[in-house]
């Protein structure tokens, strides 16, 4: 609201011309050639969020312009030779090519030894007591950097669990899509190729583990039966084997175990058999919140009745999926 002592100035006539003046500068100065060397690049990235390849338009076919492998820190495997022009690499922070330290925004990251090159900012006495690997604040993800990334330099996060259900609703939406598009054979052709990242069933996963050892695409799951045992389960061969089968089939009754059915409040054992199987050290309310975050989500009553998985699937009195509680961590 203007007073009787406030003054309304005219308006100025070069703020009339200005936008307009310098539409007409750049159009003069700009080479009409810049729009047309202009090239779209997408990067693929793991479920780390670290790139994986680089591929753009070249004469009309599309080509993969840069590969990465990384170790387990985001060291590059094998080392680069020459300057990259890529600059965002393990889990998409930028990479300095002068000094090779990522930087993860409120500290760098010295990938080569898995460090920090400066200490926690945000170490609580209360969380270290808990979780002896928090004493260390230089170390990166309580040094299990497979399970955990660390967006702001300050707090390790677990990385999000992407599950089978998912995978296969997306590419059976992909796949009639295609069909409905291309035909059968394209649609049969372009899922096999998704696959190798989005498997739907515990063989796929373990297809995909084996093919990830010789640099191709990894799974964005790994099975629970690769993690648990060393040994091959099976090599070759157009039919799964019965000891194959068996072991499949013990690890997914593992997974699917229920924890806990019904109440509406998270259970100790429960939480544990959570921390456990997330390889993390979270209190019980922090498990239960999440829970309830999922019920919020799903448009459901706090009061509703449940059944919770070994692995954080959230599920039914019939056994349908509702969500996992691990994607509602906060």
């Amino acid at each position: 609201m203007l007073s009787s002592r406030d003054t309304i100035l005219p308006p100025r006539r070069d703020h009339l011309f200005r936008t307009p003046l310098l539409a007409l500068a750049l159009a003069i100065l700009w080479p009409a050639s810049a729009g047309a060397q202009m090239a779209v690049e997408y990067y693929h990235t793991d479920a780390l969020g670290s790139v994986r390849a680089v591929t753009k338009q070249v004469n009309g076919q599309w080509q993969v312009v840069a590969r990465y492998d990384y170790m387990p820190f985001g060291e590059e495997v094998p080392p680069p030779q020459v300057a990259q022009p890529y600059k965002r690499l393990f889990t998409g922070k930028e990479r300095d090519t002068e000094t090779g330290l990522d930087y993860v925004g409120a500290r760098y990251l010295r990938p080569m030894i898995g460090r920090f090159t400066t200490p926690d900012p945000a170490m609580t006495i209360e969380k270290n007591l808990v979780d002896p690997q928090r004493w260390n604040r230089y170390g990166y993800v309580l040094n299990n950097p497979a399970k955990f990334t660390d967006p702001d330099g300050r707090v390790p996060v677990p990385v999000p669990v992407l599950h089978l259900e998912r995978n296969a609703a997306v590419r059976d939406s992909v796949y009639y899509t295609t069909v409905a598009l291309h035909g059968v054979v394209a649609a049969t052709i372009l899922d096999g190729l998704i696959g190798a990242v989005l498997p739907r069933d515990k063989q796929e996963q373990l297809a995909a583990v084996g093919s990830a050892i010789f640099g191709m695409a990894a799974p964005l799951e790994l099975p629970a039966v690769a993690v648990a045992g060393s040994g091959l389960l099976q090599a070759g061969g157009k039919t799964m084997e019965s000891g194959a089968a068996n072991a499949l089939g013990v690890a997914a009754a593992a997974e699917s175990r229920v924890l806990q059915s019904g109440g509406n409040t998270m259970e100790s054992g429960t939480a544990n058999a959570l921390n456990k199987y997330f390889e993390v050290t979270l209190d019980r309310k922090i498990w239960g919140r999440a829970l309830e975050a999922l019920k919020k989500d799903a448009g459901l009553r706090n009061e509703f009745h449940g059944r919770i998985l070994r692995n954080g699937n959230y599920v039914d009195a019939n056994g349908k999926l509702i969500g996992n509680i691990g994607d509602y961590l906060k």
